[in-house]
């Protein structure tokens, strides 16, 4: 509708041009080419011109989302009604209008402006969204009649069964979700569809087995192990799950033995479980079934050491070493022998060796004739000297020692981002500046490298209090979808919709600049007052309690860590950083030995934040407490 609006005067203006000019179509061929031309210019404006607004239509979608996420969702109201307004038929506008006024607690307003859009428009996902606010206003057999009548409009149609379980889903009726999906199986006749939904919602009935089937098929769809083992990990955290899940697990994978992939989800599925031991019996015998000349026992010995099972790792590495391989992967199983033993060493020795580890590592640079290699143990040498010997000035100089002797490796863009940040931590912003603007000349070889030397501009920027130029700098961060660090650019440009008070901003700048150096106490400081600040908004308010807690947690005062987070939670359901503030409670509890509370903590979490980017720690948290007596 929006669309025949914009071209209506346009499409006007063409019958003018064209009545007044009909006399002389009949005369030169110029003349006539002179009308062509103009209708050409003529069509060409007026496409570029409905380009431009549909353009500007999915901006202002973005940023309704945008708000919706950030949990500001009157914004996101103001913007859906303007889009509702322009596009009268637009179906996901209206959705997103509705789902909006609902978390308002405007079902009722909600359900009557979708229900009179779906008298014009009956599309399945707007009746799935109507059973679900007629459900939420107390009407259930209203809510079942929109349920059924989604799914007949689209009987053939896959997303209609998928509106319908999701809105069911969003009430809380996983068991009617479930069924949902499972007569649109038995209605397009396939065993496989809907799997991923499936996989979802059988964990939030216990149904261990039927769930882990299903995850299982997502192995053959998805062709990937990431997201099948993160789905995994989920169940894990179940009561009693282990054995039930290794059975189909253990059942499949000897049912399908030429099954790559599956067999090393089964290999995964024992490390996650802690049987590092059968684990390694089953990655000797694929190491021999697929000749791998023992690149699998150096992946298993890697991820045991990640797993912080050192001894079984360092066993690993020597067994690579022992097979006499070729020289890069000796070297690499020389490397990770080596950080295993470090490791090793101090967990069991108070007064660390920091200068021999130092020189086994340079030892290993020596050693290392590959290019790479040898980048790489002097950059992993700089971030030991970093984060655990915090030893700043040795880690400055094994990264400037990187950038003087491999300049261009991936490890040096890497290396100037982490002089930045040490700079930073020095307050020596000048020279910060310069290595971040060195490490953005890497753009085609390490692009992640060159988007966080960005992120750190815009952070350089906001520490100093020059709110334009790092907004500037955020933007053009936060419009990189694809980055790593988007995300968090985005949290800061949303930072500055919320706080209109230059002083309030500044104090809370000077917070975040003060935990970045390891100030906790002072960091501790000003967020606190932020959020003691009469008229602060409810997110930054929410924000600094949870920094506050963070800042106590680094220096290891947990009762002022459980009272910032325990106020923050007292917020209600809604907090906007709930999940972060849960696993942080769940880790000090843990650290007290309150395992039963902190198990009791993650359930919290699991049944809260289903879809949380920490759910899969919170799953391997619950699964390791469930392994101690008497829980």
């Amino acid at each position: 509708m929006c669309k025949s609006g914009l071209m209506e005067p346009l499409s006007f203006a063409l019958y003018r041009f064209r009545s007044g000019l009909s006399p002389f179509l009949l005369g030169s061929k110029a003349k006539m080419w002179r009308v062509f031309w103009t209708w050409g210019v003529l069509g060409l404006g007026g496409a570029l011109l409905w380009g431009q607004v549909w353009l500007e239509s999915q901006e202002q979608l973005r940023m309704a989302q945008m708000l919706e996420s950030a949990g500001d969702y009157a914004g996101a109201v103001r913007i859906y009604e303007r889009l509702c307004r322009l596009y009268p038929d637009s179906v996901s506008y209206f959705l997103g209008l509705s789902r909006a006024l609902a978390r308002l607690q405007q079902e009722k307003e909600a359900l009557e402006r979708l229900r009179k859009f779906t008298e014009r428009h009956p599309h399945s996902a707007a009746l799935a969204l109507v059973g679900e606010l007629y459900w939420r206003v107390q009407q259930p057999d209203s809510a079942r009649w929109a349920w059924q009548e989604a799914l007949r409009r689209a009987p053939q149609d896959p997303q209609s069964y998928r509106a319908v379980a999701f809105a069911q889903a969003e009430v809380q009726l996983f068991d009617e979700a479930i069924r949902t999906l499972q007569q649109g199986r038995l209605r397009l006749r396939s065993d496989t569809v809907f799997a991923d939904e499936l996989s979802r919602w059988y964990v939030r009935i216990g149904d261990v087995e039927r769930g882990v089937t299903e995850t299982l098929r997502l192995l053959s769809q998805w062709k990937e192990l990431q997201g099948v083992q993160n789905r995994l990990a989920v169940y894990l955290a179940l009561p009693e799950a282990i054995s039930r899940a290794r059975s189909v697990i253990e059942r499949r994978a000897s049912e399908y033995r030429q099954d790559t992939l599956l067999q090393y989800l089964f290999v995964w599925f024992l490390e996650e479980i802690k049987e590092f031991r059968a684990a390694l019996e089953q990655v000797r015998r694929l190491d021999e079934l697929y000749q791998r000349g023992g690149m699998e026992l150096l992946r298993f010995a890697d991820a045991a050491r990640q797993s912080e099972e050192f001894a079984l790792a360092l066993e690993a590495y020597q067994e690579v070493l022992k097979r006499h391989p070729a020289r890069e992967l000796r070297l690499r199983a020389l490397y990770g022998s080596l950080q295993a033993a470090e490791q090793l060493v101090r967990g069991g020795v108070q007064d660390i060796p920091w200068q021999r580890i130092r020189r086994e590592y340079e030892e290993l640079v020596r050693q290392a004739d590959t290019l790479l290699l040898s980048a790489e143990v002097l950059y992993s040498l700089g971030i030991f000297l970093q984060d655990v010997a915090q030893d700043w000035v040795a880690a400055g100089e094994s990264f400037q020692r990187l950038l003087r002797d491999f300049p261009q490796t991936r490890w040096a863009a890497w290396a100037l981002v982490h002089l930045a940040q040490l700079a930073l931590r020095q307050d020596a912003f000048e020279q910060a500046g310069k290595y971040l603007q060195q490490a953005m000349g890497y753009d085609t070889l390490v692009p992640d490298a060159v988007e966080q030397a960005r992120l750190w501009r815009a952070e350089m920027e906001f520490f100093r209090g020059n709110w334009d130029s790092a907004r500037a700098l955020y933007a053009a961060v936060a419009i990189q979808t694809g980055s790593p660090v988007a995300n968090d650019a985005l949290q800061r440009l949303l930072l500055f919709e919320s706080v209109g008070d230059s002083a309030l901003l500044y104090r809370f700048a000077q917070a975040e600049r003060a935990f970045f150096q390891r100030r906790f106490a002072r960091a501790q400081a000003e967020y606190r007052a932020v959020a003691e600040r009469e008229g602060v908004p409810e997110q930054v308010r929410e924000l600094a309690l949870l920094r506050a807690a963070e800042a106590a947690y680094a220096q290891g005062a947990w009762e002022q860590v459980q009272q910032f987070l325990t106020r923050l939670l007292s917020e209600g359901d809604d907090v906007l950083y709930g999940d972060r503030a849960l696993l942080l409670l769940g880790d000090v509890l843990e650290r007290q030995q309150r395992y039963a509370e902190a198990v009791s903590v993650y359930q919290r979490f699991l049944v809260r934040y289903p879809g949380s980017i920490y759910e899969r720690e919170v799953a391997r948290r619950m699964q390791r407490l469930r392994e101690k007596p008497g829980l």
